[in-house]
């Protein structure tokens, strides 16, 4: 495999995780239809060709509400930038947490496991 072909296949990859993460967010912004051809191509992995067939609309339809439903995500993505907000949220909770073990010994253990707890609380919520 090439160099130039392998970084197609990351960038598809990539363009893949963030639209699949756009879509956990703002999924309820999308019609029912973008929200099913987006589910069936990206989650189900079917093709455009199967998701035609399965919902019995042409291929270029298909392909039509999938590229919309991106363009939507990500539009709303620059908008409201939930996605990078949360990224970043998490990376304040890890520096928290560092904070927290290199002054261990200097926290009393009850306030050090609360917190501990908390922050472990809100990266699920994350």
């Amino acid at each position: 495999m090439s160099d130039d072909q392998n970084q197609r296949e990351i960038s598809t990859l990539e363009k893949r995780i963030h639209m699949t993460l756009f879509y956990d967010l703002y999924s309820p912004l999308l019609t029912g239809k973008q929200r099913e051809i987006f589910e069936l191509h990206e989650i189900l992995d079917l093709s455009l060709s199967e998701i035609s067939e399965k919902l019995g609309i042409s291929r270029q339809a298909a392909h039509d509400v999938l590229n919309r439903s991106w363009e939507k995500l990500e539009k709303i993505e620059i908008k409201l930038g939930f996605s990078c907000k949360s990224e970043r949220q998490k990376e304040l909770m890890t520096g928290l947490e560092k904070l927290m073990e290199e002054y261990f010994s200097d926290i009393p253990q009850d306030f050090y496991n609360r917190a501990l707890k908390i922050i472990n609380t809100a990266r699920g919520e994350l």
